[in-house]
C-alpha cells in the first residue's frame, strides 16, 4: 500500500514558508516510521501515480527569497523509483492563464484518458482582499507535468464563498468534486462532471465540528470512495502497496515509529457521514 498526505497545521501564524513537509512510511496506515524531509518551505501536496511508474507531486512551494519567481507557486516533484527518490522541484507553467489572475493555489492532480495530467486550482479572475466569493477553482492540463494549458472557464464557483482545497476523482464515470464549505460542521461543496470541466451541483456532504472535509479522495475500490482525514488533518492522496505521509510538522515531534489514531472516513459519496474514528 502506498500513500502520501499533508499534514496541515490548524494555524500557522508564522506562515507555511517556515515548514517543510515531511514524508514517513508505513504499511497498514497506523504505524509510521521516522519522517524525513521531502520539501522546504512547503505545503497543501496532492499525489498521483502516472503512466505506470512515475510518481508526481504537486504543492504549493514558497522559495526564499521573498518575494521570488518561486515565492507562493504551484511546483512538481516527480519519481520513477516508488518513491525513494525525488527530482528537484520545477514551478509549474501556465502562460495562458488570463492576465490579472491570482497566482494559482491548492493543486489537485488528475490522470485523463489519454495520460495527460489536469491540475484544478484556487484563483480568481483579479486579486481579491483575502479569500472572498471571486475565488473559484480553475483547471489546466498537461503532457509533461510541468507546462501547462488554461482550460477556460471556471469549474466551480460559489455566489457567496470563496471555493478552496478541492478535491477531484473520477469514479464510476462520473467525476467528483468536493471542497469545504466553510467550518468543519458545514459540511462540504459536491459537484458532479462527465467530462471533468463543465459541473452540476448535488447535495452537499454532510459534517459535524470534528471532521473537515479538507483532505483528499482515494479510489478504494470499483465500488467506494474513501475520503481521508485526521482532526489533525492528514490528507489521502493515493495508496499502492505501502503508506507515506507528508506533513508540515517539524521532524522532532517524531520521536520514532509510532501509532497515529488516525481519523478514517470510509464513505461513498451517496453516504451520510461515517462512524467514529478507527484506532
Amino acid at each position: 500500500m502506498f500513500v502520501m498526505a499533508c499534514l496541515s497545521v490548524m494555524a500557522q501564524p508564522t506562515g507555511p514558508w517556515n515548514n517543510p513537509l515531511m514524508m514517513t512510511t508505513g504499511m497498514d496506515g497506523q504505524q509510521f516510521d521516522l519522517p524525513t524531509v521531502f520539501q522546504d518551505s512547503a505545503g497543501v501536496p496532492s499525489l498521483i501515480r502516472w503512466k505506470g511508474d512515475t510518481l508526481v507531486v504537486a504543492f504549493q512551494w514558497f522559495r526564499q527569497p521573498k518575494p521570488s519567481p518561486t515565492w507562493d507557486r504551484v511546483a512538481v516533484k516527480f519519481s520513477y523509483d516508488n518513491g525513494q527518490s525525488w527530482t528537484t522541484p520545477v514551478p509549474v507553467q501556465i502562460p495562458d492563464l488570463p492576465a490579472g489572475y491570482q497566482r494559482p493555489f491548492d493543486p489537485t492532480l488528475v490522470v485523463l484518458d489519454d495520460q495527460s495530467l489536469r491540475m484544478y486550482f484556487s484563483s480568481s479572475a483579479m486579486p481579491p482582499m483575502g479569500l472572498d466569493e471571486t475565488v473559484n477553482t480553475y483547471s489546466a492540463t498537461s503532457a509533461d507535468g510541468i507546462h501547462y494549458t488554461f482550460d477556460p472557464g471556471i469549474r466551480v464557483d460559489h455566489p457567496t464563498k470563496p471555493v478552496i482545497d478541492p478535491a477531484v476523482i473520477r469514479f464510476k464515470n462520473l467525476w467528483h468534486y468536493t471542497a469545504p464549505a466553510g467550518a468543519p460542521q458545514d459540511g462540504a461543496h459536491h459537484h458532479t462532471s462527465t467530462d471533468g470541466l463543465t459541473f452540476s451541483e448535488q447535495a452537499s456532504l454532510p459534517s459535524n465540528n470534528t471532521h473537515n472535509w479538507t483532505g483528499n479522495l482515494m479510489l478504494e475500490s470499483p465500488d467506494l470512495v474513501r475520503f481521508l482525514w485526521r482532526r489533525t488533518r492528514w490528507h489521502l492522496v493515493q495508496r499502492k502497496r505501502q503508506r507515506r505521509h507528508l506533513g508540515a510538522l517539524p521532524a522532532h515531534q517524531y520521536p520514532g515509529r509510532r501509532s497515529y489514531g488516525t481519523e478514517t472516513c470510509g464513505r461513498r459519496l451517496s453516504d451520510d457521514l461515517c462512524g467514529p474514528a478507527r484506532h
